[in-house]
Parts: structure tokens; sequence; C-alpha cells
């Protein structure tokens, strides 16, 4: 049986944690080792990270966070409708930001494809962006993109 949930937060670096705790509370039902939790709170938090320095740059937003538990697998989407990725491409190469003032490291794409199961991105300028991330728990997670 499928079950769903929908958080929607200011684009505020204080909210970071909330929404991947929440995330971490939706998924205990789907039984997550520790090790499964820990990389869906890091992919949360680098995703909702994401969303409040690049696509809103600061300014106002809103960040929205769907999931899905169905079976064993969690699916997650982050999106926002900020500034959008002109090149998506570019930007899930691993180290670049358009954020170097900022000292970021340009790795949070790579860290959510590599914590994830399953991982895609969508994006264009002026449009927003939308991660979906999935997570199958239990052995031998196949990769599994919405």
């Amino acid at each position: 049986m499928k079950d769903s949930m929908i958080l929607e937060i200011p684009a505020l670096s204080q909210n970071e944690p909330f929404a991947r705790d929440t995330v971490a509370a939706f998924c205990a039902r789907l039984d997550p080792s520790l090790d499964e939790l820990s990389d869906v709170k890091t992919a949360v938090s680098e995703a909702v990270t994401n969303s409040i320095v690049h696509a809103y740059a600061g300014g106002e937003g809103i960040v929205r966070i769907e999931c899905v538990a169905e079976d064993c697998t969690l699916h997650i989407i982050v999106s926002d409708s900020g500034k959008g990725i002109a090149d998506t491409a570019r930007a899930l190469e691993p180290f670049f930001t358009t954020a170097e003032e900022e000292e970021r490291s340009g790795m949070g794409f790579t860290i959510m494809q590599t914590f994830m199961t399953g991982f895609r991105l969508e994006s264009s300028p002026g449009a927003g962006t939308k991660v979906y991330l999935s997570k199958r728990f239990g052995a031998g997670g196949a990769a599994d993109d919405r």
C-alpha cells in the first residue's frame, strides 16, 4: 500500500534540519537500517540546501518535498520554483558550483547520486528545479527512477 506526505517550507537554512528529519521520520515505516536512514537524510539535506542556496540565492521562496512510501522503496521529489539550472549536465559534474564565493564544494548532486538508489534531475531557467530521489531499503536495492 502507498503512503505519502507533502511538506512545504520557506527556503531558509534553518529549515533544512526540519526537512531532513521529517523525511527520516516518514520513511521509518519502511524499516531502514541506520546506514540507509543516514543516506536518505544526507541526500535530502543536499537537495534542500541546493534549493535554498542556488534556486533562491537568499531570496524568498518555497521548497516542496513530496514523499511516497511503497513496498520497500521511498520516493522523494524536492522541488523549487527558483531560477532553475541552464546546463544540468554541467551542474551534475563533481566539484562544479556556481557559488564559489560561498566556498561550496560542488558535490551536492554527486552525493545524492551516490547515497540513493535512484536519481533524476529536471530543471530549466526561470522554471525551477525538481530532484527525484528514491531509496530501496533492504538487501539488493536496484536502480529505481520515479
